[in-house]
């Protein structure tokens, strides 16, 4: 078995690949990508049952999830979007964009007039990722906030990750503190993982 320092080295080492790998992607690809993923997103019993979702506001070149937000909040959902702190995070409903502004990291989050939406009230989380394996098990940007926040979560709600077809091959190496997420959508496919079923 690797050990935990080793792991993290890798992670590191695929982290910054795929960073870059991200980067070269043409505008046009990431637009018709994220335009398909939404919409197969939104097709999905799951997300059509969910009355609460916690959502990450897209910054630069992630699969956007602005206009996925502006759907939601047409739809009459709850959204809620993630409020940072040092090492945690917790969930903050908004009701329009005018709640959110620059917070740590530079990502926009809600304002402190916002109220903080508990956990076990999340049907749907939606989670930022740089790709997922074929286990569930998803590759972040290293903080941890969702490996924490995920299990406080209800055992049946879905954790679902956004993907671009051209960044799921890689296979991210995983420490025990990993959460997978059940579902992945990318603009060709949802996977579901067999745990999940």
């Amino acid at each position: 078995m690797e050990d935990q320092e080793t792991i993290r080295k890798a992670k590191r080492r695929l982290r910054a690949e795929l960073l870059e790998k991200r980067r070269a992607l043409e505008p046009e690809y990431r637009q018709e990508a994220d335009d398909a993923i939404r919409t197969r997103l939104e097709r999905q019993p799951f997300y059509l049952r969910a009355r609460t979702v916690f959502c990450y506001v897209s910054m630069a070149e992630e699969t956007d999830t602005r206009q996925l937000i502006a759907d939601m909040l047409a739809a009459g959902k709850r959204v809620a979007v993630p409020r940072c702190g040092r090492i945690s995070m917790e969930a903050y409903g908004i009701v329009s964009f005018d709640d959110l502004e620059s917070g740590r990291f530079g990502i926009l989050e809600p304002k402190a007039y916002c109220g903080e939406i508990l956990p076990e009230e999340i049907d749907l989380c939606i989670i930022p990722c740089l790709c997922v394996g074929s286990s569930g098990i998803r590759l972040g940007y290293g903080g941890g906030y969702y490996d924490r926040y995920l299990p406080r979560m209800r055992p049946d709600a879905v954790r679902a990750a956004l993907c671009r077809e051209r960044l799921l091959g890689s296979e991210p190496p995983s420490e025990p503190h990993d959460r997978p997420v059940l579902v992945t959508i990318t603009e060709k496919q949802v996977i579901f993982y067999e745990f999940a079923k």
